[in-house]
């Protein structure tokens, strides 16, 4: 199976489902890890382009302890929207993992980027798989049925969950 977890920022993925994908890809699963900005707004000190490139650093690091492929969506931090051209990417970086499960940010989280994230999977996915949409830059792929299952809330704040991954015993 293709797993795919979509994340807004470079670290949600490793906070919030690191250890899910790691038991997948001990069963052979074909791993992808998609983040969506650059997370290049989140230190009051560091600037911009710095962190991008210390948090793009990490994120492949990741990315490498885990045999995943990392997408990357490339847009700026705090500025995700559900706009058409973050939709065209979604869609693109769904095509590229042409996911059989997806993991993603819950549509009731705290933080906007993480809510338009969960919004943007959730209005791209079936349009994954419709080989005629103007300005897509991945071809179509399959078009089926993934299991989606929403990442816990940081907090747990009117997160109920519904599945839970327990880790075995050393």
């Amino acid at each position: 199976m293709n797993i795919l977890a979509i994340g807004a920022h470079p670290d949600d993925i490793e906070i919030l489902c690191a250890g899910t994908l790691a038991r997948y890809a001990e069963q052979g699963h074909t791993i992808f890890m998609a983040v969506f900005t650059r997370g290049d707004m989140g230190d009051l000190v560091i600037p911009p382009a710095k962190l991008a490139a210390i948090r793009r650093a990490e994120t492949e690091a990741s990315a490498a302890v885990l045999g995943a492929q990392l997408l990357w969506g490339d847009v700026t931090d705090e500025l995700v929207f559900p706009n058409e051209a973050q939709r065209r990417l979604m869609i693109d970086l769904l095509r590229q993992g042409d996911p059989d499960v997806i993991f993603t940010h819950s549509p009731n989280d705290y933080h906007p980027d993480h809510r338009y994230v969960s919004q943007l999977v959730f209005d791209s996915y079936f349009q994954k798989g419709l080989p005629h949409l103007p300005g897509q830059q991945q071809p179509a792929c399959r078009f089926g049925q993934a299991m989606v299952y929403y990442l816990d809330n940081l907090g747990g704040i009117e997160f109920p969950p519904t599945e839970y991954v327990i880790s075995p015993r050393p």
